[in-house]
């Protein structure tokens, strides 16, 4: 019993030795952790204060430059204001004395204008008088002037023999008997040189060339018409000697009376043609002859290869010189009625040559 006792004990003392030990070692090592981490802490904040210390090395910089530029810059602006208003006290100064010199300039404007007035109120009265005293002279003169009937009675003024007359009057070609010489030349001109030109009487001659031709030919001198190198120029004493005729080729009375003009174009070709052929049939012998010459020579240029026309152009073109009446009308819609049936008569004329004009 008593060897058991002291064996206990020496455990337990042995025991209790090791677990002091053991909680020592153990509050050693949590005593070290906690130097350790301390240690760390302590670097860290080094760290962190040694960056912010950095930070604030450049913010500080970054602020003296803007601050240097913001001075920089108020210098600037303190100039340019001051530039500014050495400018703005400039032309202060130039606009005062841009007034002075518009007020002194209206003053002279008054003044000029004032003697103008009065310049013109001395040249109208003058003026005045001499316009009465025109006035009376020429009043004397036309009193004095012969009308158109004592000059044509007296042979000074007489129409031309083949423009401003009638059919009647005209020279007749020896060939045609009832025919103008003048048609008959230029017809022979263009249908000898000029068949193929390309719009044909579609185009206008020349006015200055076709006036001199017509004084040649006024004087029975038909040499320049023959030597005549335009096509367009001979078409145009054509067209001429037609639109001056003292009585129109056909009238629109006559027109009127053979010629319906409600159904006319809603009429079949064969009641056109009769209508057309009686017409014709009616007209005095000159009038038809000529017609019929002009309409054959038509014919021939439509079916002619080479100058690009038709029945309906050419009739747009001769058929306002044929009824020239129409050109006076006042209504413009019976106008337009009106050309629209005389194209239609011109163009079955010109198609339909042979059952117009070999009835007849």
């Amino acid at each position: 019993m008593s060897d058991k006792k002291p064996r206990k004990l020496s455990d337990a003392f042995s025991r209790g030795k090791s677990s002091g030990q053991s909680i020592r070692n153990q509050h050693y090592r949590s005593n070290n952790d906690k130097y350790s981490k301390i240690e760390e802490n302590s670097s860290d904040r080094s760290s962190r204060s040694h960056s912010n210390h950095s930070n604030q090395n450049k913010t500080l910089q970054r602020l003296q430059s803007q601050k240097s530029e913001f001075q920089r810059m108020s210098c600037d602006m303190l100039k340019a204001q001051e530039k500014l208003q050495n400018e703005c006290a400039l032309l202060h100064k130039e606009n005062q004395e841009l007034k002075n010199l518009l007020g002194e300039r209206n003053a002279e404007i008054q003044e000029l204008t004032l003697k103008l007035e009065e310049l013109q109120n001395s040249k109208l009265s003058s003026k005045h008088s001499r316009f009465f005293s025109l006035r009376h002279n020429f009043q004397n003169i036309f009193q004095r002037r012969r009308t158109k009937d004592e000059l044509v009675s007296k042979k000074i003024l007489q129409n031309e023999p083949n423009f401003r007359t009638t059919l009647e009057k005209m020279e007749k070609d020896t060939d045609f008997r009832n025919v103008p010489r003048v048609l008959v030349e230029a017809v022979k001109v263009i249908e000898a040189n000029f068949m193929n030109v390309i719009g044909l009487y579609r185009v206008s001659g020349n006015y200055a060339i076709v006036q001199d031709m017509r004084f040649h030919i006024n004087s029975n001198d038909y040499e320049a018409l023959r030597k005549q190198k335009d096509p367009h120029t001979i078409t145009g004493i054509i067209k001429l000697l037609f639109r001056e005729l003292e009585e129109p080729l056909i009238s629109l009375k006559h027109l009127d009376f053979h010629i319906d003009d409600s159904n006319f174009l809603a009429l079949s070709r064969e009641y056109q043609i009769k209508q057309v052929l009686s017409l014709v049939e009616t007209l005095p012998p000159v009038y038809r002859d000529t017609l019929q010459f002009l309409m054959k020579h038509l014919n021939k240029v439509i079916h002619f290869q080479g100058n690009q026309n038709n029945a309906h152009s050419l009739s747009v073109v001769v058929g306002a010189c044929i009824f020239y009446e129409l050109l006076s009308d006042v209504d413009f819609h019976m106008n337009l009625a009106k050309c629209t049936v005389s194209n239609k008569c011109i163009e079955i004329m010109i198609e339909d040559y042979s059952a117009i004009f070999e009835q007849v």
